[in-house]
C-alpha cells in the first residue's frame, strides 16, 4: 500500500470533475478516501491516514471505517 506522500504524488489538481487523478493513467478510480500506509500517532493505533482523491486533503481516520485502496509496485 502506498504512503500517504505517495498517494499525494498522484494527485491533478487540475481536474475539473470526478476524482483528483489522471484517470487515463489510472482508470476506474473512484472519487473518495484511500488509504494510506502512514499510520497516525493516535496512542491506541485505531487510526491511518487517507487521502481523499475528490479534493487531495489528507485525513485521519478510523480504521473501522471503509475505504479505497490503491495498490503499488515497486520494482525489485
Amino acid at each position: 500500500m502506498p504512503t500517504a506522500d505517495e498517494l499525494q504524488s498522484l494527485l491533478n489538481y487540475g481536474a475539473n470533475s470526478g476524482p483528483a487523478i489522471d484517470t487515463g493513467q489510472f482508470p476506474n478510480t473512484q472519487a473518495g478516501r484511500y488509504w494510506a500506509a502512514s499510520r497516525t500517532a493516535d496512542p491506541a493505533g485505531n487510526s491511518a491516514w487517507t487521502v481523499d482523491l475528490s479534493d487531495g486533503s489528507m485525513v485521519r481516520q478510523d480504521t473501522a471505517t471503509p475505504a479505497h485502496i490503491r495498490l503499488v509496485y515497486t520494482p525489485p
